[in-house]
C-alpha cells in the first residue's frame, strides 16, 4: 500500500515549480498486482514535466501489458525482461518529447514499478521460512509473500528502499539505494561524453548541465542521454515484523 507522497517548492530559491510526482497504488493500469511511483525533476521550464506527467507512465504501462505469469519475462518482443521494458519506455518517451518540439527543457527521473509476488506453494514457503508463524502467513495460495521493486532512473533523482534487518536482535534498519546518480563529474559519464565528442567543464556537461542523463535536453542529446539505470530487488514481506518502505525523491 502506498503510504503517502508530498511535494514542496522552495519559494526562496525558485519562482516556479518544475517538479512533478505521480503515484498509482496497486491497480496501476488495471493490474491489482502493480503500483507505480514517479518523480520528475524539471529544469529549463515545465514543458518536459508536463509531457512526462502522463506520457511516461502510459508508455511503461504499455510495455508491461504482456508480462508473463512469473512476472519476470514478457511474452512479446523477444521476451524482454521488465528492466528492459522500462529502458524501452524511457527511450520511447524521450523520442516522443523531441517529436513534440520540446527542445530546451529537461528532467531527471526516478520511477518505481512495484509488483506483488503471490504465493503458489505454501509447503515450500514453510520450509524456506522455518517457522510456524511465517508458514501460517503463506498458507493461502492467494497470499502475497513478497514484492519485486523495479527501479529506473535518469540523472540524480533517487529511489531508496528501507527495510528492517531481521537478523539483528535489536531493531535495526538499512537503506538500500535502488537508483544511481548520473552526475556529470562521474568518471564513467565523463568517458562516455568525451567519446561522443563532448566535454565536461567544472562538473557540467559542456559547462552547462550538472547531470549526464535526462529526458528532454534535446539540444545536448548527443551527450546527455536518456538511457536509465535499472535495477530489480525482491523483498520478503510475509509478516508485519519486516517493515518495508521506499522513498522516491528529488531536490
Amino acid at each position: 500500500m502506498i503510504i503517502s507522497h508530498a511535494e514542496e517548492m522552495n519559494p526562496t530559491r525558485r519562482n516556479t515549480m518544475e517538479d512533478v510526482c505521480r503515484v498509482h497504488d496497486f491497480g496501476f493500469d488495471g493490474d491489482e498486482n502493480l503500483a507505480y511511483i514517479g518523480v520528475y525533476d524539471g529544469h529549463g521550464g515545465r514543458d518536459i514535466v508536463d509531457f512526462l506527467e502522463t506520457t511516461l507512465e502510459r508508455n511503461i504501462a504499455h510495455e508491461l501489458k504482456h508480462k508473463g505469469d512469473d512476472g519476470d519475462d514478457l511474452n512479446n518482443n523477444n521476451n524482454l525482461s521488465i528492466p528492459q521494458r522500462l529502458q524501452a519506455a524511457f527511450l520511447l518517451t524521450d523520442i516522443q518529447s523531441r517529436a513534440k518540439g520540446i527542445l530546451t527543457s529537461g528532467a531527471t527521473v526516478a520511477s518505481l514499478v512495484i509488483q506483488k509476488r503471490p504465493s503458489t506453494n505454501s509447503s515450500s514457503a514453510s520450509k524456506r521460512n522455518g517457522s510456524n508463524k511465517r508458514s501460517k502467513s503463506s498458507s493461502s495460495s492467494n497470499s502475497t509473500t513478497g514484492i519485486s521493486i523495479y527501479s529506473a532512473n535518469c540523472g540524480d533523482a533517487r529511489s531508496v528502499l528501507c527495510k528492517r534487518d531481521m537478523t539483528s536482535e535489536s531493531p535495526s534498519y538499512s537503506a538500500i539505494r535502488l537508483s544511481h546518480d548520473h552526475k556529470a563529474d562521474d568518471p564513467e559519464e565523463i568517458a562516455r561524453i568525451e567519446q561522443a565528442g563532448g566535454f565536461v567543464l567544472r562538473g557540467r556537461v559542456l559547462g552547462i548541465l550538472a547531470v549526464a542523463r535526462s529526458l528532454g535536453d534535446h539540444g545536448m542529446k548527443d551527450f546527455v542521454v536518456s538511457e536509465p539505470f535499472v535495477s530489480a530487488t525482491n523483498v520478503n514481506v510475509e509478516d508485519d515484523e519486516e517493515a518495508v518502505f521506499v522513498i522516491c525523491a528529488c531536490d
